[in-house]
């Protein structure tokens, strides 16, 4: 997702982020609760940076993550791709690593689930950070000490803010080194897909995408999986595209270069039923669900022959008769000469995603 800055740039971020302070400054004092006012000169400042940058940035508010049991303040999209979340907090609160955050038990809570997420902005307004699974990725940077003195922004904080804007709305996933962590990231971003799924087939009231998406889940459940209800569906949706998209990968199919279809095409000619069944699932819901789009890139970084497999990690999550626990694997010491084959590794990598998600294994 490149972008070349445009001439300018810098004076234009500035431009931006004054806007952002002036209308905050302006907003102070007038009643309502505090986070609320900084909610729609945000949305302004990520679109117009956006525009700056040579993105289309979509905010939207108050995103369910059913699986994480959280419920942050914002998803943001780049065209129909899922980057990543905002929280945001009233002003002088701070954020996660700044002398000043002394969270609630809530605020507590509610940032040790966003620790699952690879890729978050943590504001008050005056405070931002960028962290990934819970680590600080940028600098704490501060526009000016109070509200008032937003309007004027100095010139390093606005360069230090123009570079987590731009780190997080061009977001690029890192390749996982070790089978946990690839676990831990995908098993996050599969859960987020179990939700995305769960949400749009029972929402009382739907937008037009998520009533295509529920008429198509009716034949998907026909047809893949019959006698499932709403919940144990969506579990058994998201299980089967992340565990094809990874199939594939082990495979050494481009999953950026190619299109849904063709993933389908080159990984049923292995795996017959896999390939027919991803084909089918991605069939029309490549537009209406971001997260498989989110998989697809987080995965294609994966280079699952290179990966990082300890002995004991390798024999944890190969063992026949004991599914691995998906943070930690079972710290048994493995035979000294440990057989491990990917396609035993990929199907207890897969349960272990499962049991992270609080579902079950699913065959297709």
């Amino acid at each position: 997702m490149a972008s070349v800055p445009k001439p300018g740039a810098e004076t234009a971020a500035r431009v931006i982020v004054s806007k952002f302070g002036r209308t905050i400054s302006q907003k102070r004092g007038l009643g309502g609760a505090e986070e609320d006012q900084l909610r729609a000169p945000l949305e302004t400042l990520l679109r117009e940076f956006g525009t700056l940058i040579g993105v289309e940035t979509v905010p939207y508010g108050e995103v369910r993550l059913d699986h994480l049991r959280a419920r942050p303040d914002y998803a943001v999209n780049i065209g129909q791709v899922r980057v990543g979340y905002i929280e945001l907090k009233r002003p002088g609160k701070g954020v996660p690593g700044a002398p000043e955050w002394r969270p609630a038990e809530d605020d507590r809570n509610q940032w040790t689930k966003l620790c699952a997420l690879p890729n978050v902005i943590y504001t008050d307004g005056i405070t931002w950070a960028h962290y990934s699974f819970g680590e600080r990725t940028s600098p704490v940077i501060r526009l000016s000490n109070t509200v008032s003195e937003l309007r004027r922004p100095s010139a390093p904080a606005v360069a230090e803010l123009a570079g987590i804007l731009r780190r997080f709305l061009l977001w690029e996933p890192e390749a996982p080194r070790t089978l946990g962590s690839l676990v831990r990231i995908v098993g996050g971003l599969c859960g987020l897909l179990k939700d995305e799924i769960h949400t749009a087939i029972i929402a009382p009231v739907k937008k037009r995408s998520q009533v295509r998406l529920a008429l198509l889940a009716d034949d998907w459940r026909d047809l893949l999986f019959p006698g499932l209800d709403n919940e144990r569906f969506a579990d058994a949706f998201a299980q089967t595209i992340t565990f094809a998209l990874l199939l594939a990968r082990s495979d050494g199919i481009d999953l950026a270069g190619d299109s849904y279809y063709e993933i389908a095409q080159k990984l049923g000619k292995r795996h017959l039923l896999m390939g027919q069944a991803f084909a089918l699932l991605t069939n029309g819901a490549d537009d209406e669900l971001d997260t498989v789009e989110t998989l697809r890139r987080v995965i294609n970084v994966a280079d699952l022959q290179t990966l990082d497999v300890s002995p004991a990690d390798a024999y944890a999550f190969s063992r026949p008769t004991t599914p691995c626990s998906a943070r930690t694997p079972a710290r048994t010491t493995p035979p000294s000469r440990s057989p491990v084959t990917w396609s035993s590794l990929l199907t207890r990598c897969c349960m272990s995603i499962s049991a992270r998600n609080g579902g079950s294994p699913t065959t297709t």
